[in-house]
């Protein structure tokens, strides 16, 4: 427990300001570490942190694993008390406590600072009294130069601008997992927000004071139930909740039975007088296209006289009240022709009919600089309003809270962008109430897993194993035939980085570069390794392919203004390629390169269909590939199979379809040439699968099985559809895995 004159509150505060300092933002297992140590010790729970409760806690270790031959906790204590003494060196040193990890033990100390006291006065009255003696005096001798000079300041003072207050940084929630989507009651005094801190591990609604540490559950339901809304009179909670009995529901805030108030709707917003709620019914997802068929709607808060908002609108969604409750302000785009992007704006509307203002909003983000200088990015699929205020409309972009002046007269966007967070990770959800904001804050953690499995039949041999936990963004491993050597991209602070690991017990070495780099694949024999560099890196249109061996040595640029699109031989002296065309920036036909004479052909031709990631089959007389209808279509991709023989693939009349149309990525061979391995999303949720082939034909044979799926709160990530991202051995899938942590935290 803290100290006398420290308080669990005081010891909180400090443990904010040392999860967002330099020496933490950017170390997410330790700040974990420091959070669970903390949390337990305030909550009396000192007996529970021991090494092997600790790696299961916060470092996922299976629960029978052995701290003598694992030494995960201890390595990273010696690191967390490193960054500590650094943190309290420099930025910690005006803190009102220490936090300290002692040396042979897990249990943080909680140390008041010791501030220095003055030799005289000793008493306070006495030294409230000298100051006020020496006052007098001094006005005494010099009282007409005293009102002259304080007449000056306060001309002075009239015409100088109001010094605004610091707003100061509140943790709210300290959860392991994540805390989401809060909601301020209209006086601040309060939070709402979704928490899978239960024992199922799903959504539920909490409610706390702003200034507490005690939160009240309010919902317990097998539905992920996010979203929570005050009523004006801070009474009632509206959320949304997720599942067959999805749906608005309405809960009294300090718990009790609950009330469904629409169904299948989302996003709910009380009007300023809580007589209804605004809502919206989401449409089926469609990636870069947002929601098609997604509806606004508003409703009595007795479920009665429900009424669509601009129901001939393609897109109407996120629908916020006007501070007077007259309007309503909704992110929608009106009808356009089938197949084309909707151009999405925020509009407003009167409640009660449909005579729709285009806000500008979509034109003054994407041209118009905020006060700081950024832009908060206007992507394709819309920003969604969060609340409108008096001042201006309150949303998140580019992984920040803003704020937007707009008109209350013409409901017009009249001014710049106000960024009102700066912190780490991504900052999203922002609620306001007065002064406060608060917002969650997404702190990803990303891991490669190893699935042991017989390659050649896609039997699993074993469970997924933990290969690699990092601190900082992993992504995209491949793996040799042999499953012998990996590769994986890790992004450091000022670099990029390649990382070779060897096993089963071999260094993980690191190529570093120090521009962006991209997408690198190790070959199937493990000699070499491509990669292409990023475009923003080098500030040129188009990207280089490069080509290292395995120890990094040699590195050599392969083609200019082309991308990588996998091996054409086995021995590595052909490489399949698209090159950009420089006048219109749009990648052409497929090309076989020569490695040895510089040559390249054309291989398959462009055509509507837009394809990506030529895999060669072991006997190199097949080729996999990913086939979108066009080039901004991948939510409706293919797999498919060409014949490939003597430099050029089969015509396209006679490629075979693996799969029907869908989100696919990454088709890979197994060792024998008779599976194909592929990414798949499918109701939201992403996994990997293994289709069992016809040897002769390639023709699939039986439905796919399911081989890698989430493993608990943490999930296969959108791969895009030109990288890899997963790789397969003889005995092994590697693949990355993503668990995103947040937290709530306030500004007032």
């Amino acid at each position: 427990m803290p100290p006398n004159g420290v308080t669990g509150e005081d010891v909180r505060n400090c443990l904010a300001n040392i999860l967002h300092s330099r020496e933490f933002r950017n170390a997410p297992r330790l700040s974990r570490f420091l959070t669970y140590v903390v949390e337990q010790t305030l909550s009396g729970h000192q007996e529970q942190i021991k090494e092997s409760t600790l790696g299961v806690a916060v470092f996922d270790r299976e629960p029978a694993y052995d701290p003598k031959t694992d030494s995960v906790v201890r390595t990273q204590a010696v690191e967390l008390r490193q960054k500590l003494a650094r943190y309290y060196e420099a930025n910690g040193s005006a803190d009102v406590c220490r936090i300290v990890l002692p040396k042979g033990s897990y249990v943080p100390q909680f140390e008041e600072k010791q501030v220095p006291l003055p030799a005289t006065p000793t008493t306070a009255t006495e030294a409230i009294r000298q100051p006020v003696v020496k006052l007098l005096r001094d006005r005494l001798i010099i009282g007409g130069v005293c009102l002259l000079g304080m007449a000056a300041w306060l001309i002075w003072h009239r015409f100088q601008p109001t010094q605004q207050r610091t707003p100061s940084l509140i943790r709210i929630t300290s959860d392991i997992g994540s805390a989401i989507t809060p909601a301020l009651s209209p006086s601040g005094e309060f939070v709402a927000f979704a928490s899978d801190r239960n024992e199922r591990g799903d959504f539920e609604i909490y409610v706390q004071p702003v200034h507490g540490t005690e939160a009240l559950r309010l919902t317990n339901d097998p539905g992920a139930d996010t979203m929570p809304e005050f009523s004006p009179n801070a009474s009632t909670i509206a959320f949304r909740r997720e599942g067959t009995r999805g749906g608005i529901y309405l809960v009294d805030t300090l718990g009790g039975r609950e009330r469904l108030l629409a169904a299948n709707g989302s996003s709910p917003r009380f009007s300023p007088d809580g007589r209804r709620v605004a809502f919206d019914r989401p449409g089926p997802y469609s990636p870069r296209r947002f929601l098609f068929s997604g509806k606004a709607f508003v409703i009595q808060i007795d479920g009665a006289g429900e009424l669509p908002i601009c129901p001939n609108f393609s897109v109407a969604a996120n629908p916020v009240w006007s501070p007077d409750g007259k309007h309503i302000l909704f992110l929608g785009g009106e009808k356009v022709s089938a197949g084309n992007l909707v151009p999405l704006d925020w509009w407003v509307t009167p409640v009660d009919s449909c005579n729709p203002v285009p806000t500008g909003a979509a034109e003054a983000l994407r041209r118009k600089p905020g006060q700081t200088g950024t832009v908060p990015a206007w992507p394709e699929d819309g920003i969604a309003p969060r609340h409108w205020k008096a001042d201006g409309v309150v949303f998140a972009s580019s992984s920040q809270a803003w704020s937007i002046p707009l008109s209350l007269t013409n409901f017009r966007v009249d001014g710049y962008a106000k960024q009102l967070t700066f912190g780490t990770g991504a900052i999203g959800y922002p609620a306001s109430a007065g002064a406060k904001l608060a917002f969650e804050q997404v702190q990803p953690i990303s891991s490669i897993f190893g699935l042991p499995i017989d390659a050649d039949t896609a039997k699993v041999t074993g469970t997924p194993q933990v290969l690699l936990e990092d601190l900082e963004q992993t992504t995209m491993p491949t793996i040799t035939t042999d499953g012998r050597y990996m590769t994986y991209y890790r992004r450091a602070r000022k670099s990029a980085e390649i990382h070779v690991k060897e096993f089963p017990a071999g260094p993980d070495t690191a190529i570093p570069f120090e521009k962006d780099i991209g997408w690198p694949e190790i070959v199937p024999d493990g000699r070499h390794i491509f990669f292409f560099e990023m475009p923003s890196a080098r500030q040129v249109a188009f990207p280089e392919v490069y080509r290292v061996d395995r120890d990094g040595r040699n590195l050599t640029k392969i083609c200019t203004d082309c991308q990588f699109q996998g091996i054409a031989t086995n021995d590595n002296s052909q490489i399949f390629l698209r090159r950009y065309d420089k006048m219109t920036g749009r990648q052409t036909d497929f090309e076989l390169l020569d490695l040895n004479s510089g040559k390249s052909k054309i291989v398959s031709k462009w055509t509507d269909g837009h394809r990506a990631l030529l895999s060669l089959s072991p006997d190199e007389e097949w080729v996999s590939l990913i086939e979108a209808k066009g080039l901004m279509r991948w939510d409706r991709s293919r797999v498919r199979v060409a014949s490939y023989r003597h430099g050029r693939l089969s015509p396209e009349s006679e490629w075979i379809d693996i799969t029907g149309e869908g989100i696919f990525r990454v088709p890979l061979w197994s060792p024998n040439g008779n599976i194909l391995y592929f990414q798949s999303e499918q109701n939201g949720s992403r996994s990997i699968y293994a289709q069992h082939l016809y040897a002769k034909t390639k023709r699939p044979a039986g439905d796919p099985i399911q081989m890698v799926s989430n493993l608990g709160r943490r999930v296969l990530p959108d791969l895009g559809r030109t990288q890899r991202g997963f790789g397969v051995a003889k005995d092994k899938i590697v693949f990355p895995m993503i668990e995103t942590r947040s937290n709530i935290w306030m500004l007032e």
